[in-house]
């Protein structure tokens, strides 16, 4: 049985980017001028020009031999030119009506119903964690290098080509990402490919802005990267076959980032305080903050700490 969520509300919605699929039959194409062909079908993204005017248009592939369409864009980017902002509940319609308005500049006809009712095959969870008056995103990014693959499954890591500001914990359907959002649009201006977000055109005034003021922040993102990962997802929540209108579901985006972020916290060995200089100190604190239970745990726990200055958790693991 189908969900029907009473879109009312202002509860923040933690989505950004999605790809839906309209159905053979289910939207009209009145031309396909706007659209480069490939052996696949017909492919239209943003222009040279449209980049340059930072005017957002979402990703739109119609394929020859199925006759199906996918449309593949970042909800807070098409409503609010952005993804620092996020969205809400209520802007539910405003996304309808926006990606309608940009479908027909395309030459496409599809009506609100069929794309409440498009199918979800990929759906993205974004947090934006202001850390200005708690740390750098350097100094942050360089601690969950050394432990952020504690007790995960992710098959590997990748650091990104700006600078290590970048952290990715990837398997076959899902991704982590964990990147420095300033320095990501600084690298932007290098080059594309330097740069997390492939369409940050749209958010150049926000490099300035984020600059100016002096902010710190730190993106994370959780993606589910194909229909077998969404639907896996969807279907602890009892909706078998996840749809658009089914990401205006605001609870599953918070369980998304406050899981994730609950396992960060259980990732990260606390730090000794470095400003403690008498070692002895150091380990009565601990004994009486009740970190360590036993004085051998108060060893392990100070040993563990001096080797995480020069190698991360998993490096350990594979030594001992």
């Amino acid at each position: 049985m189908k969900h029907n969520y009473n879109i009312v509300g202002n509860q923040l919605l933690p989505v950004d980017t999605v790809k839906i699929m309209l159905p053979k039959g289910s939207y009209t194409l009145n031309n396909t001028q706007q659209f480069k062909p490939n052996c696949i079908g017909f492919t239209r993204t943003a222009t040279k020009q449209e980049k340059h005017d930072g005017f957002y248009c979402p990703k739109v592939t119609i394929y020859k031999l199925t006759g199906t369409c996918t449309i593949e864009f970042s909800l807070p980017k098409l409503v609010r030119g952005n993804n620092l902002e996020e969205l809400t509940v209520m802007d539910f319609y405003d996304v309808i009506c926006l990606l309608q308005t940009h479908l027909k500049d395309y030459g496409i006809l599809v009506s609100e119903e069929n794309l409440r009712r498009a199918d979800l095959y990929r759906v993205d969870f974004g947090k934006n964690l202001d850390l200005t008056s708690l740390c750098t995103v350097p100094e942050a990014l360089d601690t969950l290098n050394r432990c952020i693959g504690f007790g995960r499954k992710a098959t590997y890591q990748i650091q990104y080509l700006n600078g290590g500001r970048a952290l990715r914990l990837q398997n076959a359907s899902t991704d982590l990402l964990l990147y420095d959002k300033l320095y990501s649009y600084e690298m932007a201006g290098m080059s594309d490919k330097m740069c997390v977000e492939t369409d940050h055109y749209c958010q150049k005034s926000l490099y300035e802005i984020l600059n100016i003021s002096g902010k710190s922040v730190l993106r994370m993102e959780k993606r589910f990267a194909n229909r077998r990962a969404v639907k896996r997802l969807f279907a602890l929540y009892g909706i078998i076959s996840p749809t658009f209108e089914d990401i205006f579901n605001p609870k599953i985006g918070r369980d998304i980032i406050e899981t994730e972020w609950q396992l960060l916290l259980k990732a990260c060995i606390l730090p000794i305080n470095t400003r403690e200089t008498n070692l002895l100190q150091q380990m009565i604190n601990l004994l009486k903050s009740k970190q360590c239970k036993t004085l051998g745990m108060v060893f392990a726990y100070i040993v563990i700490q001096e080797l995480l200055k020069t190698y991360s958790v998993k490096d350990l693991k594979k030594r001992f």
